[in-house]
């Protein structure tokens, strides 16, 4: 079921569309493939020592957001992606054809984002404008709806704290000294 505020969102999308956003976007939204950015940079702050626990915290929350996102509300919603619903819309990129909600990309953007804001402010923008990079890219290639990334960004900030929580619960109990 697509909402009146997605369907205008899709409309604003298509009365923007440019060849140098038609060129960017794709680009854009490779960084979220497989969360493989966001895997890698959560693998370089786990080797640096003052960075470790973010690090472990961003990689935690990158697998909590993949277990929950892909693998169960996928399935609950089965929502179809608006490329298949909308005839005029086409995608520039590979048509992915998994389920819709929540957005892959967008929740493993937000968990390693939310996870990076533990480094500071400075790490906190940079971590947070890619991640809504990514997120806006998904919109603009037709493959998600706002309501989609809306989920994946509700989704990746919650497996963030929870990742933090977990951390933190285990750090307690074990006394973890990264």
């Amino acid at each position: 079921m697509v909402n009146r505020l997605d369907l205008c969102i899709i409309n604003f999308i298509e009365s923007i569309r440019t060849p140098f956003l038609n060129a960017t976007m794709p680009i854009c939204s490779f960084l979220g493939d497989h969360g493989l950015f966001w895997i890698v940079l959560g693998l370089v702050l786990v080797i640096v020592k003052a960075t470790r626990k973010a690090g472990i915290i961003t990689l935690l929350a990158l697998l909590i957001g993949l277990v929950s996102g892909e693998f169960i509300l996928k399935n609950v919603f089965c929502r179809l992606r608006p490329f298949m619903i909308f005839d005029f819309l086409d995608t520039i990129i590979k048509a992915p054809m998994s389920y819709s909600f929540p957005s892959g990309h967008t929740t493993s953007s937000f968990a390693a984002a939310t996870s990076i804001a533990l480094l500071g402010r400075k790490p906190a923008i940079l971590a947070f404008s890619a991640a809504s990079l990514i997120a806006f890219s998904r919109i603009y290639l037709s493959v998600h709806y706002l309501t989609d990334i809306l989920g994946g960004i509700a989704l990746g900030i919650v497996s963030a704290f929870a990742a933090r929580w977990i951390y933190k619960k285990a750090d307690s109990k074990l006394g973890l000294e990264f």
